[in-house]
């Protein structure tokens, strides 16, 4: 069994340098494997480097191919500056080595000179009994199927957690009978380097967007932009806020310990509005009590805030229709006319007014189009935990004084 047997492209043909070299040394290849010209269903295309000087790549790698057949490639080259191996897969003849030549010229380029490639690969029928497949080979095989597994998991929205993808891993080790493999804090390390996953908090909405009625609202929303201008279209939402808690991260000295204060749970809701131009509408804080300690002799309205009070410090639909009526009272006072936009949150109700057009967001789509969503409510989270730092902290006499946020 030589090259001479096979069909090759001449672009192959032109690329062997020595075709006694690659004869012999396809041949040792035969032997090592007991495969015979019966056994071997074609020669694939370029897999591996060969050196100026013709001497066949040395080796060789295995790894399971499709329909239960195996592929037999060579990814490496003889010479002090190794190219190592190259991890990939082919779903058809050829495939595997263009990526293995892309990725060699794309790393090596500098040095594509010094190599030529050369077909030095076959496709058995079988997997060879008396070759057992390598723990990098099977390395190579988990590691795909895992992250198949991760990526289908994550189209259905599915949280996927380090100790799930661990436990996919081993199950998947099981099935190719890989015995060696340790599903451990350092694999899933590096599992994540190399697919460069990172841990995210997901906002558990898009997955039930009604994508199919966005088409119908951004209609209707271009109407209400020709009547009204973008000066007068509003949105509105509400926000949880954290009046006294300061960053959980700190710079510390290295021989410093990593000591902090008792983390305030004092929580209010905020409610936002802002247009498209960036007008602000007065906001609105929900606290628990009608008259918290920390507003004694202080006036919210005074400073640009009006304040409300709930059980819970949550927005209610009594707070909200009181807020949609004082605002239509100052338009009404403006002598103008504006469109809001809003969620479909539970206190939210509908109530005809004379000068504010209510206009709700499609259910579920808050995460795709709430305009309040896009980065403003957290960067007006931002500004506020900088302000609450600088009251914190503020010179007096040159002398640092430092504001008890407990009090």
């Amino acid at each position: 069994m030589n090259f001479r047997d096979v069909d090759l492209s001449s672009d192959i043909k032109n690329r062997i340098i020595s075709l006694h070299e690659y004869n012999y040394g396809y041949k040792k290849i035969a032997k090592k494997l007991e495969i015979s010209k019966n056994t071997v269903a074609k020669i694939l295309e370029p897999v591996g480097l060969a050196r100026e000087d013709g001497k066949r790549p040395d080796g060789l790698t295995t790894f399971p191919f499709e329909n239960g057949k195996s592929l037999i490639w060579d990814a490496t080259c003889t010479d002090t500056f190794s190219a190592g191996n190259i991890l990939t897969s082919a779903s058809e003849p050829g495939s595997a080595a263009n990526l293995a030549e892309t990725l060699k010229i794309k790393k090596y380029g500098a040095l594509s000179h010094r190599y030529i490639l050369a077909p030095v690969a076959a496709e058995t029928s079988d997997f060879p009994r008396n070759i057992q497949r390598s723990p990098h080979t099977l390395s190579q095989k988990l590691d795909k199927i895992v992250f198949e597994a991760f990526t289908k998991t994550r189209e259905e929205f599915i949280p996927v957690s380090g100790p799930l993808l661990k436990n996919i891993a081993s199950k998947v080790a099981r099935m190719l009978n890989y015995s060696a493999f340790k599903g451990s804090n350092g694999w899933l390390e590096k599992f994540k380097k190399r697919h460069m996953l990172s841990f995210k908090t997901i906002s558990g909405e898009k997955n039930s967007s009604d994508v199919s009625s966005l088409d119908m609202f951004f209609s209707k929303y271009d109407e209400y932009v020709k009547e009204y201008g973008l000066q007068n279209i509003f949105n509105c939402d509400e926000t949880g806020l954290y009046i006294k808690r300061i960053p959980s991260k700190s710079f510390v000295s290295s021989d410093e310990d990593c000591f902090g204060i008792k983390r305030s749970k004092e929580k209010f809701t905020i409610l936002l509005s802002v247009s498209a131009c960036g007008e602000k509408l007065k906001p609105l804080l929900v606290g628990k009590y009608k008259s918290p300690r920390c507003m004694k002799n202080f006036n919210p309205e005074e400073h640009g805030v009006s304040y409300s009070s709930s059980k819970n410090s949550w927005m209610t639909s009594e707070i909200f229709i009181t807020w949609l009526t004082i605002t239509n009272e100052q338009m009404i006072t403006q002598k103008r006319k504006i469109v809001l936009l809003l969620d479909n949150a539970s206190c939210h109700k509908y109530i005809h007014l004379s000068n504010i057009e209510l206009f709700f967001l499609p259910k579920n789509t808050t995460s795709l189009i709430q305009p309040l969503d896009m980065g403003i409510i957290k960067s007006f989270k931002s500004n506020y935990l900088n302000a609450l730092l600088d009251f914190t902290l503020y010179f007096e006499d040159v002398e640092l004084q430092i504001v008890n946020l407990k009090k």
